[in-house]
């Protein structure tokens, strides 16, 4: 098999073209190599509300499936015979089809040289990822959204309420999607808080939006609750002449849907607000 290289990429809506690169996979004559970027993975679990088990089990079955194969290559008795492996076509359709299409591998790409582990980790910091300190520097300056959630939210309400919670069919068996919810609780009413970046494409912040919905009043009808508190924690987009800030502004109007919207460096108030209802953990699940 010629040398070659795919990416391995998350697709939470391959009909509108959503995908993040979280990873390398790479061919040669005599190695397979394969880098995951663990701070993608931690960003793409984090806002597309992705079971926290799905990608890890995914990551470690590829990653025994290839050092099995990379240590076959290594003991070859000579180079008279060539080690099959289980790199083809079919396999990548397996896994596509195991992950429900999630995680996909991009089409292979054909390359002539061969690669030290050096070199690949070079082509790896090119294609998918940048050094440890660009990550952290970005994710601070990327995600200031997450960062005031979590310190001026979530660090005051956890112990009372469930935060960064995922809802999914095994507690809305009808649900037919999973979806991240920063925190929720109950007190007579239902209170949650959800944080969306409005910088996302147009379809993360729809889908976002809609599922937000859809799961309060599933969770509405499982509790025969009539009413709920529900906020957005949102922070205003940076291009103003845009569908995304047109989107923002309807939703801090109540012109879609009656949701509260709060900007991140706001979020205490979200915290003094469940704090008053004494709200509390309703949901029959472990934590």
């Amino acid at each position: 098999m010629k040398s070659f290289y795919t990416l391995i990429q998350i697709s939470p809506n391959p009909s509108a073209g959503d995908l993040i690169t979280v990873g390398l996979l790479l061919k040669t004559e005599n190695n397979i190599y394969l880098k995951f970027s663990d701070s993608k993975i931690k960003i793409a679990q984090r806002y597309l509300g992705l079971d926290e088990n799905l990608i890890p089990y995914f990551k470690k079955q590829l990653e025994d499936e290839i050092n099995s194969t990379n240590e076959k290559i290594l003991n070859k008795p000579s180079d008279f015979f060539e080690i099959s492996t289980f790199i083809t076509s079919d396999y990548f359709s397996y896994l596509n089809k195991i992950s429900n299409n999630l995680i996909q591998f991009s089409k292979p790409s054909h390359i002539a040289a061969d690669f030290t582990s050096e070199q690949f980790l070079k082509f790896y910091k090119m294609m998918v990822d940048k050094t440890e300190s660009d990550v952290l520097y970005e994710t601070i300056e990327e995600n200031k959204l997450s960062f005031n959630v979590r310190e001026k939210l979530i660090q005051r309400v956890e112990n009372k309420i469930h935060t960064n919670i995922v809802i999914n069919k095994k507690i809305l068996p009808s649900l037919y999607f999973s979806l991240n919810i920063d925190c929720i609780g109950k007190n007579g009413s239902i209170v949650s808080a959800k944080s969306i970046d409005f910088n996302s494409s147009i379809q993360t912040i729809e889908r976002n939006i809609i599922g937000y919905d859809i799961v309060l009043a599933e969770l509405n009808k499982k509790f025969a609750n009539k009413k709920n508190i529900a906020f957005v924690i949102a922070d205003e987009p940076d291009q103003k002449e845009s569908v995304n800030y047109n989107i923002w502004e309807a939703l801090r109007k109540k012109e879609l849907l009656k949701f509260d919207i709060v900007k991140s460096d706001e979020s205490e108030s979200v915290a003094e607000f469940i704090e008053g209802t004494n709200a509390h953990k309703f949901l029959d699940i472990a934590e």
